[in-house]
């Protein structure tokens, strides 16, 4: 337990700097459990992404701190293995609201790493204020085991 609570504060440390790698023998916790580190940085837990499929999360602005009066004029994220896009979804019949849309590119293009990796992205909105809000998205990157 002491070991995964030093991953995780080795990741928290290094989540401004990009695509953070470091190795991680601990279980994933549940996708959408966000962890409040402090006033303006959230964290959300992905789970695990496979290094050779593509996957998405789709993250509500609310998580971002940003209300239904602010803009969002632009997204980017620290690492080019995940896009970002804001995109409107459908509540209900009448109401829709905002999120970014962060998809996971897969790395068959690229050579596969061998070992597992813990990886801390940071996805950054821009407001038409000219604020900035970010979530840093924890995931486990790995292959998928042969059965």
């Amino acid at each position: 337990m002491l070991a995964n609570a030093a991953n995780w504060l080795v990741l928290l440390l290094f989540c401004l700097l990009g695509c953070v790698r470091s190795s991680d023998s601990g279980t994933a916790t549940a996708p959408n459990n966000v962890v409040n580190v402090d006033s303006r940085i959230h964290q959300v837990d992905a789970g695990v992404v496979f290094w050779n499929r593509a996957s998405y999360l789709c993250v509500p602005l609310s998580r971002f701190q940003i209300t239904g009066d602010q803009s969002p004029i632009a997204v980017s994220t620290s690492c080019k293995c995940l896009t970002a896009t804001i995109v409107s979804y459908q509540l209900d019949s009448t109401e829709t609201a905002r999120a970014v849309l962060l998809e996971f590119e897969p790395s068959i293009r690229t050579a596969i790493p061998e070992n597992p990796s813990s990886l801390a992205v940071t996805v950054k909105v821009a407001l038409s204020s000219g604020e900035a809000r970010e979530l840093s998205v924890n995931f486990l990157h790995t292959r998928l085991a042969d059965h």
